[in-house]
């Protein structure tokens, strides 16, 4: 990733320093799990939409986008989670906006009781060689 960020004129210490390029969002939250359990699903479109409410998306050509906001460390699934652990940290420009994400993330991460299998991190290759 730093290479390409060099290759394309950005700086190559960026993953080094990234505080120094990128700005910050005014607030940096911890999304409490409401329960103990284990990640079983998530709702990949609303978590992008939470996002892209938050303002660091674009649902027109004209909407402008937020480089502080989104989100960041968010749980992958299969994971174990206890009650009040972090499923991800929320960075947004207010207070309406965090809590908006929150409860589309919150409703967007399943927790089951039972270990669930996280799937395969790669699902299948595609060759350019014919048969």
């Amino acid at each position: 990733f730093a290479q390409n960020v060099e290759v394309q004129g950005g700086p190559a210490d960026l993953l080094e320093n990234r505080d120094q390029y990128l700005p910050r969002a005014p607030l940096v939250r911890e999304l409490a799990a409401p329960r103990s359990g284990w990640i079983s699903g998530m709702e990949t479109r609303e978590l992008g939409m939470a996002v892209v409410r938050l303002g660091g998306g674009r649902l027109q050509v004209e909407d402008t986008i937020d480089p502080r906001v989104g989100l960041s460390g968010l749980c992958h699934l299969g994971d174990r989670v206890e009650a009040n652990q972090p499923l991800c940290l929320i960075h947004a420009d207010n207070e309406h906006d965090l809590a908006h994400a929150a409860e589309h993330i919150k409703s967007a991460i399943s927790i089951s009781d039972s270990a669930v299998e996280p799937p395969p991190v790669i699902v299948e290759t595609i060759s350019g060689a014919k048969e």
